[in-house]
């Protein structure tokens, strides 16, 4: 087997793979739009402050078919297609969380293809619907961080920590751990 079927096969997996994650993680949800991607839906949950209040979920993706097109646009280097792809399911997403969803996956084919300020560009525009998306600040801060970008690095890393928890039992990041970040890019 050639090296490129490899890298083909590999990204192909990392891309389903994703989509599979997230179908555990993620609430199942049934409808399809235009068969590019699952769309959010609202699943009734109680809240932690005791009424049911209705949780809106995400499970936006892109079709095995076009996850595939987007894996091998990623290794043949086509930005074009890879936009392309993601610009079509941004367009077709009913709900914010799923643009935002959206658009955080082109960011990072993007930045697998080492198109960082394209990736920031896409993640601008996803800051613009939810400026207070955790993900969307924290993947702004990374990708500041390999631009070496760190001003701009410790803006974002800041804003995390402005929403992030003060702790956690899933050891996801905290305030604090956010916090750290941004004075180590600010050293830099």
């Amino acid at each position: 087997m050639s090296r490129k079927s490899i890298v083909i096969i590999i990204s192909i997996v990392v891309l389903v793979g994703g989509g599979i994650a997230s179908y555990f993680f993620v609430p199942s949800v049934n409808s399809w739009v235009n068969g590019i991607f699952g769309i959010a839906k609202e699943d009734t949950q109680q809240s932690p402050d005791g009424p049911k209040g209705t949780v809106p979920t995400v499970k936006a993706n892109l079709t095995t078919d076009k996850q595939a097109e987007v894996g091998k646009a990623i290794y043949a280097g086509d930005k074009d297609t890879v936009v392309e792809v993601y610009d079509k399911a941004i367009s077709a997403a009913k709900t914010n969380p799923d643009k935002v969803a959206m658009t955080q996956r082109k960011a990072e084919a993007l930045g697998q293809m080492n198109e960082v300020d394209t990736a920031i560009e896409a993640l601008k525009e996803a800051e613009k619907i939810d400026p207070t998306d955790m993900a969307t600040l924290s993947f702004l801060a990374t990708l500041y961080m390999q631009k070496g970008d760190y001003k701009n690095a410790a803006v974002y890393y800041r804003r995390v920590a402005e929403i992030a928890p003060e702790q956690t039992d899933s050891g996801s990041y905290t305030k604090a751990d956010y916090i750290s970040r941004a004075e180590d890019a600010e050293k830099r």
